[in-house]
């Protein structure tokens, strides 16, 4: 955002200043904030949902794209069944395994070519790293609720496919469905072929976890595809990491599907004096050179797609790797909306990663919080 800033006060001579602050301070700062002038142009994701936020956000259904963009992509609106265009949403999230290529080169594995990676395959790389003393998975849960648990929830949706999973998160369906109960069984064996180093997997943050596949000290990471972010232009940068798409499985109901979510963004509040500018400035990311930008630092699913660059992206290589698949119409990886099954699930995923939790009884602890 700061190159875009400067790109767009070069192009227009409107300047912009960035106040970063915690996401929960902005949150709680955003619905008194936004009544008056006090800011121009604020961040926003699904979870800004207060009345007063969207009351004060601009009408963008003018917003125009220039060139060819994402399909899955679209402006959005805050609360998602409010009568408004009001969000502009530029950060595509979706899940994948991030790989260290020196460390696969290093254990011997060789990667298929034109097809996925089979779950059979993938465990077979988790053993080959660990006989040749590497660690195979670089975790880093404890600061990010959700963080654990993402590489068990997406091997569940390979088996159970996008219908069952929308029927668990509407606790319509629980753990002990066959397919679902097969995802977790699945995991079970990769913790008990020592995937993890399980100690820094819930002492490590977001970002050491990250870090730790970038510098070699593991091999993979499972991540959001906003993972380049995290390290770009910095010493961890060593153009060594490859991304893989989820494994299939045997009958999979999931393997010709993949999520995603454009899940953040900004909105321009009607009460600034310089709304107009603000939204200028929204109709300035919607342009090639803020796609070109994003793919510089970022990486990761953008609206605009910003040609060659973007097809040596991260993300591109990702989306090659999907070609022929559907984009299920939901994203799971935020499993439930409710707070205790949320907060049920993240602990019962890091106490099945560090060995404590047979599938049995993971299983026996979700379904007791769903009922």
């Amino acid at each position: 955002m700061n190159a875009a800033t400067k790109e767009f006060q070069a192009e227009t001579g409107i300047a912009a200043k960035i106040v970063w602050m915690p996401k929960s301070e902005l949150l709680e700062k955003l619905p008194f904030a936004l009544d008056k002038a006090e800011l121009d142009i604020t961040y926003l994701d699904h979870g800004f949902v207060h009345p007063r936020i969207a009351r004060a956000l601009v009408d963008l259904s003018d917003l125009r794209i220039e060139g060819d963009f994402d399909q899955s992509w679209s402006l959005l609106r805050l609360p998602l069944d409010g009568p408004t265009l009001n969000f502009l949403p530029i950060e595509g999230l979706s899940n994948a395994i991030f790989y260290n290529k020196d460390l696969f080169q290093q254990a011997g594995i060789s990667l298929p070519q034109g097809r996925a990676l089979t779950d059979t395959e993938f465990l077979e790389i988790i053993k080959k790293l660990r006989a040749a003393g590497i660690t195979p998975i670089g975790e880093g849960a404890s600061d990010r609720t959700f963080k654990a648990g993402l590489p068990i929830i997406n091997t569940i949706f390979r088996f159970a496919g996008p219908e069952k999973m929308q029927l668990l998160k509407a606790v319509k369906m629980n753990f002990s469905d066959p397919d679902i109960a097969a995802g977790v069984a699945f995991w079970k064996q990769v913790v008990d072929a020592q995937g993890y180093d399980a100690e820094k997997a819930l002492s490590l943050g977001l970002e050491a976890g990250i870090f730790e596949v970038t510098d070699g000290h593991a091999a993979m990471n499972f991540c959001g595809t906003f993972f380049y972010s995290k390290y770009a232009g910095t010493e961890h940068e060593r153009g060594n990491i490859g991304v893989l798409d989820w494994f299939s499985v045997p009958n999979g109901k999931g393997n010709d599907f993949y999520e995603i979510s454009w899940a953040a963004g900004f909105g321009v509040n009607k009460n600034s004096a310089v709304a107009a500018e603000g939204k200028q400035f929204l109709q300035f990311l919607l342009s090639s050179k803020a796609a070109a930008l994003w793919q510089q630092y970022v990486q990761a699913p953008y609206p605009v797609l910003a040609g060659e660059q973007s097809n040596q992206s991260l993300y591109n290589q990702l989306a090659a790797q999907r070609v022929g698949q559907q984009q299920a119409s939901s994203f799971t990886y935020q499993l439930f909306m409710d707070t205790a099954a949320q907060n049920m699930w993240d602990d019962a995923s890091k106490h099945l990663i560090t060995g404590e939790l047979s599938v049995e009884d993971f299983i026996k602890r979700m379904n007791s919080r769903l009922k």
